[in-house]
């Protein structure tokens, strides 16, 4: 598990930019109060926490203004990009060492879990990946990121769970094996757990109410 310190760094969206600014892969600004900023659509979300229970999406400055007003909730403001989002998944050691990524193509989300993901690969995007995990010390075990690519291919961090997600189970039946590597660990048998591991590219998972399906 990860340290208590990297942990809390992932769940507070503050926290979290101000700590992965200059990282491989830039977090999205993010702002307590809009004043004073020419940004004309915004996402308004939870400051704490994960996934988008609570998120107002593409709002106007008005709109934001407004949600800003209201000190019953501890929001955070970001800018709206427009683009497709993707899951990179890795395990990190008791030794600082990222395996993998798996990335995957978030291509049906359901209250902020993927209910369709597809595996895919981009080396480029990848190598970015395991330095960003690593930027801050204390990444340990499962770990998963959430980044938003836009209609220039840039990348954008838009947050960092460190543990399994609700669709980590394509992860494991494609070779992230990190409940596996954990126990390897534990056990002295880390020599064993691979250094390299290649991705079956197109496979799949859909959820269908409480069933889940994999497509190889």
């Amino acid at each position: 598990m990860s340290e208590e310190s990297y942990v809390h760094h992932c769940d507070d969206k503050l926290d979290f930019f101000t700590h992965w600014q200059g990282s491989s892969i830039s977090p999205i600004p993010t702002f307590r109060k809009i004043d004073n900023h020419s940004i004309e659509r915004w996402v308004a979300k939870d400051r704490k926490g994960s996934g988008s229970r609570n998120i107002s999406l593409n709002i106007s400055s008005k709109q934001a203004h407004k949600l800003s007003g209201d000190a019953s909730k501890d929001l955070i403001f970001q800018p709206f990009i427009k683009g497709r989002e993707f899951t990179a998944e890795a395990w990190v050691s008791q030794s600082g060492t990222c395996h993998g990524p798996l990335l995957r193509w978030r291509t049906k989300v359901v209250n902020g879990e993927s209910h369709q993901t597809v595996i895919f690969h981009n080396r480029e995007w990848e190598k970015a990946m395991r330095s960003m995990f690593l930027h801050v010390p204390g990444a340990r075990g499962h770990c998963l990121a959430q980044v938003l690519v836009d209609g220039m291919d840039n990348l954008h961090l838009l947050e960092i769970n460190p543990r399994l997600g609700g669709a980590s189970p394509l992860a494991l039946r494609a070779g992230l094996n990190s409940v596996a590597w954990h126990l390897m660990e534990e056990t002295g048998n880390d020599r064993d757990i691979p250094t390299n591991s290649r991705f079956p590219e197109g496979m799949s998972l859909t959820k269908q109410d409480r069933d889940v399906f994999f497509n190889s």
